[in-house]
């Protein structure tokens, strides 16, 4: 997903890494690192967090595995209100017909 780019500046080589918080329309995030290492234990820092206050925020077990119906229930809820009215009807038709038969297979299967 992210990945630390390779920047030549006149003090030396930097590597930055470059982010949305939240998803495009949210703040940017920036950081410079001197060494490949220190970029990708901050890459690997911020996701983990994001994995913790998602589990957080929708009381999900950490050993539970990930479903269609969790990730289908997850996205409704974060993604759902930036939708209109009609296009939310409509894909809460197509997940009622889906999870019936695929809503407890897990993420990495699909």
């Amino acid at each position: 997903m992210f990945k630390p780019k390779k920047i030549k500046l006149d003090s030396g080589v930097r590597w930055e890494v470059d982010c949305y918080i939240d998803g495009r329309g949210s703040k940017r995030m920036r950081r410079r690192f001197l060494k490949k290492i220190d970029a990708e234990v901050f890459i690997k820092n911020l996701l983990a967090k994001n994995s913790e206050e998602r589990a957080e925020l929708f009381g999900e077990d950490k050993s539970q595995e990930l479903t269609l119906e969790s990730e289908v229930n997850y996205w409704l809820q974060v993604r759902g209100r930036e939708l209109s009215s009609s296009h939310l009807k409509r894909v809460r038709g197509i997940y009622e017909k889906l999870l019936p038969d695929h809503g407890s297979l897990p993420i990495q299967k699909i």
